[in-house]
């Protein structure tokens, strides 16, 4: 601390009265903790013979934390600052206020060697009527018609500029380029505990020795913008060059410049002056949530910040239960105070900070401010609703000392939340949630009254619901539902995995049934001549429906609404029709159906060779993939299976691995051919890795086939399945590998 810091802390009227009282200190002593704070301890003598046990501690920087005295000005060792506390810390500064010397006499002209008085020495000196100012004189003449002219306002600015040496500082600057590089140190000082304020912010300056406290921020930033010359008491002073700075400080001006410019783009904005600091510490600034966060970040692997320790995560914190008249006292220890960044939150105390993520913090802060110091007193009703809507949130975040359990008995259990799905008509959904309290099963707004009950799940299970489903007031406020296309499409999209990470899913068969099962579809077109010969198959999927659904596939609509009702996920099962139509063929609805009459297609876990077993399938999104794993487990039970996988890089890839290849023994995957969207073998292979070990990646599709043959014994069974677009030529190869005829 320096004494304008020691008269700001006592007031002036203590620090006259500590003035006084400075050569009284005896037997000063002063320890250093670990974490750098200091201990100053001395006796100092009263106004008769008492001697007063004074102490003081002072952070690293020199910054104030706490002191104490035995005088009865302070008799509790925690009251205000007294004259003794002052005196202890002026004799402590290591140089004394200094004494302002009288400004010398200016001498007169006669006194200065050099120079001569009388009109003499004018005479001499006179210019010569030859000389360089008379010729322009002369050139531009002195008589005007009219007024004279005058320069223009920025000449005569630019001519002062010069003429008057207010740029002789430029000279200093230019002569010292020699100046050391990267000496200056700032060393921020967090204000955390000053009353009626916002945080504080204030920094010290130093080169490695001393520091000094900077009296203004904003005017450190214009002496570095315009590299002014600055002096910090004796021994500090240099040009304050941006190069002058260490990278750490520069860091900091660079935070302190980004604040500045927000304040001015506000107060632009505005036309009013932002907040200013009433009573605050000299040189000091407010604090913004955006620096207070780019501080924190750039101090943490230090793990000390303006002065405080700095921490990350939730300090231990205990929550003692006390029994009143009529209710509960409840307080949190020990006493922490908040504060807010931009994207983080911060707990603190006289000497540590602690950060805590915005979102994890969100909901114990307010808790945390509520409770700490004094703590609230609670009446036995609202102390069981604070156990249903403030203690969960809680959670285990805080150890519960309850020697009377007064609360700990009234704590819910955390609740089983199941969500039931419905569909009672075609088109229509309805969804409720329940919650299981061990065997205690509950509907919102018909629990029993006696039941203790975890409001914060209950209301986060609604509050889910209601993000996708309208509420349905009209029937119970407990249900939610919609008969919109587009809503119910966004539910089964993206509500329905919600709900699964959220709780347990229960269908009824009716809601089943309004999904229907991906059709699967081929096509096959030739060129004779002028004549498109087409074979389709669609397998059990109408053909009436065919133009319909080409046409919202076509329109990039994510379902397609069948006849009957029900709603048909598209994807790239049906990709082979929309390829056609943006190709340029028209696609007519009696092409299709003659093209079904003459079409078989390979694809649907057909068998292609036997001796051992080959099957392919197109399983390439994961409703494919659930019917694929169905057929496997019922058409090949007790078969050791070698899976050949190959998928494309734009799909649902990692979800058909994860329904499938934990089924078989080997898994040799492939990049399918001829596409830019094919996902290469080994990175399908590191995604199989997660669910099967066993597990190779191969050149090509001919080196797959070749190597399943070999892995696979006469009674085993091999699966190609994946992209439609490589299981074609993966038939080919297969039937030329066993000498079937194509």
């Amino acid at each position: 601390m320096d004494r304008e810091e020691i008269r700001y802390l006592l007031g002036s009227t203590i620090y006259a009265r500590a003035k006084a009282y400075e050569n009284r200190v005896q037997g000063m002593e002063c320890e250093t903790a670990e974490n750098g704070v200091r201990h100053l301890s001395a006796d100092v003598r009263g106004s008769g013979r008492n001697l007063y046990r004074t102490q003081a501690w002072l952070r690293k920087n020199g910054s104030f934390v706490s002191a104490s005295c035995t005088c009865p000005f302070n008799e509790n060792g925690e009251g205000p600052c007294c004259k003794h506390i002052g005196a202890l810390l002026l004799h402590e500064v290591d140089e004394p206020e200094e004494k302002m010397e009288p400004k010398p006499e200016k001498k007169a002209l006669l006194d200065i060697p050099g120079v001569q008085r009388g009109t003499e020495f004018a005479k001499e000196a006179a210019a010569r009527k030859d000389s360089y100012v008379s010729g322009l004189e002369m050139l531009f003449g002195r008589k005007w018609r009219g007024d004279e002219p005058v320069s223009d306002v920025q000449a005569q600015e630019l001519l002062r500029a010069y003429q008057e040496d207010a740029l002789a500082e430029v000279e200093s600057l230019t002569a010292s380029d020699g100046q050391q590089r990267g000496f200056a140190e700032l060393e921020p000082e967090l204000i955390l505990d000053y009353s009626g304020q916002p945080p504080l912010l204030r920094l010290r300056i130093s080169d490695g020795g001393r520091q000094y406290v900077v009296k203004s921020i904003p005017e450190l930033l214009t002496a570095i913008e315009k590299e002014r010359s600055v002096s910090y008491g004796k021994t500090l002073a240099f040009v304050h060059r941006w190069s002058a700075f260490t990278p750490e400080a520069q860091r900091i001006l660079t935070l302190l410049r980004r604040q500045q410019d927000t304040v001015k783009s506000v107060e632009a904005a505005t036309g009013r002056p932002t907040r200013s600091i009433a009573n605050g510490p000299a040189g000091c600034v407010p604090l913004s949530g955006e620096l207070l966060d780019a501080l924190a970040a750039l101090y943490e692997p230090r793990g000390e910040v303006g002065g405080y320790e700095l921490r990350k995560g939730l300090p231990p914190l205990t929550l003692k239960v006390e029994k009143k008249r009529g209710g509960v006292h409840i307080v949190v220890e020990p006493s922490l105070h908040t504060l807010q960044g931009l994207d983080y939150s911060y707990l603190y105390n006289e000497d540590t900070i602690w950060k805590l993520e915005r979102a994890d913090a969100a909901r114990l802060l307010p808790a945390l401010n509520a409770l700490c110091g004094s703590g609230l007193f609670f009446t036995s009703k609202d102390a069981v609703s604070f156990c249903s809507f403030v203690l969960p949130e809680l959670g285990r975040k805080l150890t519960i000392e309850d020697p009377d359990r007064l609360l700990l008995n009234q704590i819910p259990l955390e609740p089983v939340v199941q969500f039931y799905l419905d569909a009672p008509h075609m088109g229509v959904i309805r969804a409720h949630p329940e919650f299981l309290y061990g065997e205690d099963k509950v509907t919102p707004f018909a629990a029993p009254a006696d039941l203790l009950r975890d409001a914060r799940a209950e209301r986060r299970a609604g509050r889910l619901l209601q993000t996708y489903l309208p509420q349905q007031t009209d029937t119970s406020p407990a249900e939610y539902g919609t008969d919109d296309e587009d809503t119910l499409v966004t539910f089964l999209e993206e509500g329905v995995p919600a709900l699964l990470a959220e709780g347990e899913v229960y269908l009824s068969d009716a809601f089943r049934d309004l999904q229907a099962a991906p059709p699967k579809i081929s096509v096959s077109v030739s060129v004779q001549g002028s004549v498109l010969d087409l074979e389709v198959d669609t397998g059990e999927f109408p053909v009436s429906e065919l133009k319909a659904l080409l046409k919202s596939l076509h329109q990039k609509k994510r379902y397609h609404r069948l006849r009957d009702g029900r709603l048909l996920r598209l994807d790239d099962s049906l990709e082979v029709l929309d390829e056609l139509k943006r190709k340029g063929y028209e696609i007519s609805e009696e092409a299709l159906k003659a093209g079904m009459k003459k079409t078989v297609w390979l694809g649907r876990f057909s068998a292609i060779a036997r001796d051992p077993l080959f099957i392919v399938d197109g399983a390439h999104n994961r409703d494919a993939a659930r019917v694929f794993r169905d057929s496997v487990e019922r058409d090949l039970p007790g078969k050791r299976l070698i899976f050949i996988m190959g998928v494309l890089a734009d799909k649902e890839y990692e979800e058909v691995v994860r329904q499938t290849v934990s089924l078989a023994a080997e898994v040799i995957t492939v990049m399918t051919p001829d596409n830019p969207r094919a996902l290469p073998a080994e990175e399908l292979a590191n995604t199989v890795k997660k669910y099967n070990s066993h597990v190779q990646a191969a050149e090509s599709l001919a080196a797959a086939v070749d190597l399943a043959y070999e892995k696979a014994e006469k009674e085993d069974a091999i699966v190609a399945f994946g992209s439609l677009s490589y299981l074609g030529e993966m038939t080919r190869l297969v039937w030329k590998k066993t000498g079937r005829e194509e």
